[in-house]
């Protein structure tokens, strides 16, 4: 006999789910656009290193190699970043 903690979706009240997911997606978009700086910037990070990865996989580079680059180089930049910034 399962335990059942949630109540069924048929027992929900269906305009109260739908408040409640409004809410929810309005919320997350007001996050975004307030800090949407922060995530164009995650964004082309991602898509970077993404496209970084699949160029190198194509001219043979092992993933422990694409590693082992990708963190130095990713360390080098933090690092210069830090000096510039605390330069100024």
């Amino acid at each position: 006999m399962p335990l059942i903690i949630v109540p069924a979706l048929t027992q929900v009240n269906t305009a109260m789910f739908a408040f409640t997911l409004l809410a929810g997606c309005a919320a997350l978009v007001s996050v975004m656009l307030v800090w949407l700086h922060i995530f164009l910037k995650v964004i082309a990070i991602l898509s970077a290193k993404a496209l970084v990865r699949l160029e190198l996989r194509r001219y043979g580079f092992s993933v422990v190699k694409l590693f082992w680059l990708l963190m130095t180089t990713s360390s080098a930049g933090l690092i210069v970043r830090w000096f510039i910034s605390s330069a100024v």
